[in-house]
């Protein structure tokens, strides 16, 4: 269940960080805004429902047996990091949901495929050594390991999951930003 929730906030977040650039098209036009406020907003509102959603999965681990981990405070750090990774993909996506009104399922597809490379439903350990290198190079499954070790304590992260989480939600970040940035004056008139 900490992976479905884990995932949906990514899910969710991306979709709505893309969109809402879009779908505030008319105020961009009229108000002097940062663009950027609103793909970032839209993460916040995802990362709010995230925390919301710690409850009842809180709720089902104490019903299964299990203990909630000292390091449960470290959840709100890994849904931090997540969220500058959605922001950033958010903002890179946001300039294909302008130009390309078929990005929308494209990239709905895509998030179904990369559920499926995540191990949320299956242990990582099943997978050929070929499945489980490409698997690992998925950001979200260092984002699971990490979460999974922080909430109950149900898995083993190594030193390479933090470093990877860390790297790929600064620099995805980053790169987001500097893309988005240097698009934005093209893709205001298509709004």
């Amino acid at each position: 269940m900490a992976g479905i929730l884990l995932n949906t906030f990514f899910s969710q977040g991306i979709l709505l960080s893309a969109d809402s650039i879009s779908r505030n098209g008319g105020i961009l036009t009229k108000i002097s805004v940062p663009p950027q406020v609103f793909a970032i907003s839209s993460t916040i509102s995802s990362f709010i429902n995230f925390c919301i959603g710690l409850i009842p999965l809180a709720i089902v681990v104490q019903i299964s047996g299990q203990k909630i981990a000292i390091t449960f405070p470290l959840v709100i750090v890994i849904g931090l990091f997540l969220s500058a990774l959605i922001s950033g993909l958010g903002l890179l996506i946001s300039i294909l949901f302008i130009r390309f009104d078929d990005t929308r399922n494209i990239i709905n597809v895509i998030l179904m495929i990369l559920m499926y490379l995540t191990p949320i439903l299956y242990p990582i350990s099943i997978l050929s050594l070929k499945m489980q290198t490409i698997v690992n190079l998925n950001p979200l499954t260092s984002y699971l390991d990490i979460f999974r070790w922080a909430f109950s304590n149900n898995a083993q992260p190594t030193l390479g999951n933090w470093i990877y989480m860390i790297l790929t939600s600064i620099l995805t970040f980053a790169l987001g930003t500097h893309v988005f940035k240097r698009f934005w004056p093209r893709m205001v008139v298509m709004l």
